[in-house]
Order: C-alpha cells, then structure tokens, then sequence
C-alpha cells in the first residue's frame, strides 16, 4: 500500500485535541470503542473486557466512561493488565482487577469478551508479536475480539528508518533497550499478517495519519535543561539520520526539519484493526 492510500487526519468541528490523547472525541477512540461492538452483547450480558499493557488505565476508563451514562448501556466488567507492578497499584486500590504479567506470558483462559490494547504491541521487539498474540487468544473466550489502537508503518520501505526515529523517541523517554529491546512498528500487512497467524481474523476498521507534533512536546518529560538541550540534539539527529539514509521517510511521516530543533514535526500514522477468534 502507498501512502497516498491512507487519509490524513482532519480534525472534526467538535475537537481540535491532541490525537494521542484520551479524549473520546477524538477519531482514534472513538473506532476503538466502535470496534469494540459492545451492542451485539446485549443490555442483560456483562462483558468482560481487558484492557492489555494498560500503564495506569487510561485507556480502559475511557471505555467505561464512554458507555457509564447510557441508558440501556452494556454492562461492562474491566480488568487491567500491565508488566509493571506501580501503575497496577492504583488500579487496584480503588477495586478494579488487575493482572500483573507481560503479555507474552499471560497466562489466563477464555476469561475475556474483548481485549483492547492501545500504543503498546508496537513497543515490543521484533519476533515478540506472534507471543503476545497467542496469549490474548488464550484469554478470548469463543468469538471475542482483539482491538488493536496502535501505530503502523507506512511501507516496508521506509520501516526500518521509521523504527529507528521511535526507537530514539523512546530512549529520550527513558526505555533501556539492553533490558526491553528495541521497538519494531509492523507495516498494515504486518499487523494483518500476524493476526493471521495466530488464528485470528482481521480487518482494519481505520487509518489516518496523525496530526503534526513538534519535538517540544517532549520536554515535559525532562527534569534538567541541560538533559533536554542534550537528549533533543541526539533526537534531531536520529530522524535526520534516517530521513538521508531512507529520503522516502520525510514524506511517508510529513517529517519537517525546521531551523530549531523544537520546531521540527512528525506525524505517525496509526490504525484501528480488529482480530477476532473464531
């Protein structure tokens, strides 16, 4: 697939937010929670939904809050899952269900209707996919339903260039990838192709690119300005790395390299794509 195939995202009259965000205004979230078909449940069958690589739950809550005031609404029951112990811990005290694991090694059967995961499988490295995606099967009952939230990689052309700016991403967060690896974005067809493989059928319900973000977003996540200054200079070098080593990439991401380093802007696609076991 060329990129010219995917539709860019076109903020609606009614939100102008950040895409990345959980407002369930926005177009990401609202084909997640669609895809989520709760309707063909009914309003007697409580639903039993995880909300996988959950961090502290944000995803998951938006659902729930989606759906708290409806008349007649599904009656969901949500569990959170996540490797990391502390964000689960909040979870917990105010009485959800948690599950401690990494979801390559979940080790629950047919315990759930719906498993929805939101920017977190792309994070796994290369090889790690088809793990995780058998252990949600497992813990589908018959019928149920993946919703994958996630980015994707335009072409396998431009891939690699395009794993390795989110990988540098990553590391200005934080991510040690001696101890987790190195992230891999699967292409549509990757994503596609996997579901496949582990005896889920697929469909993508939604792509666009997102909305242009500027390098300065990131400077929340420092404490130090001489940390930021440094971690921004490695950044900016990364994607003009990739951008000479694959050119294509500029265009696939509406890469702008601006004259200061904050103002420089990506845009990463992302998709709605849904596995169902059957």
């Amino acid at each position: 697939m060329s990129y010219s195939q995917y539709e860019k995202c076109k903020p609606t009259d009614s939100f102008r937010g950040a895409v990345g965000g959980y407002d369930p205004r926005n177009a990401l979230n609202q084909w997640a929670h669609r895809s989520c078909a709760l309707s063909r449940f009914g309003p007697s069958k409580e639903i039993s939904i995880l909300d996988a690589m959950a961090g502290p739950g944000k995803f998951g809550n938006m659902i729930l809050e989606m759906n708290r005031n409806k008349v007649g609404g599904p009656k969901i029951k949500m569990s959170f899952n996540d490797a990391r112990l502390e964000p689960l811990l909040g979870l917990q005290s105010s009485g959800a269900e948690v599950i401690h694991s990494d979801i390559r090694t979940l080790a629950v059967n047919s315990a759930f209707d719906i498993v929805i995961e939101r920017f977190g499988l792309k994070d796994l490295p290369y090889g790690h996919l088809a793990n995780a995606l058998d252990r949600i099967r497992n813990s589908l009952r018959l019928n149920g339903r993946l919703v994958i939230a996630d980015m994707f990689a335009v072409s396998e052309k431009t891939q690699e260039a395009a794993i390795s700016i989110h990988a540098a991403e990553q590391r200005f967060a934080g991510r040690n990838e001696a101890v987790d690896g190195i992230c891999h974005i699967p292409t549509i067809e990757g994503w596609i192709s996997a579901l496949a493989s582990s005896s889920f059928r697929a469909s993508v319900r939604f792509t666009r690119a997102r909305g242009a973000i500027e390098l300065s977003v990131f400077k929340s996540w420092l404490k130090s300005e001489s940390e930021y200054v440094e971690k921004m200079d490695m950044l900016f070098s990364a994607i003009a790395d990739a951008c000479n080593r694959q050119p294509n990439v500029a265009i696939e991401y509406g890469i702008k390299l601006a004259g200061t380093i904050e103002k420089t802007t990506i845009s990463w696609p992302y998709a709605v794509i849904v596995g169902e076991k059957i």
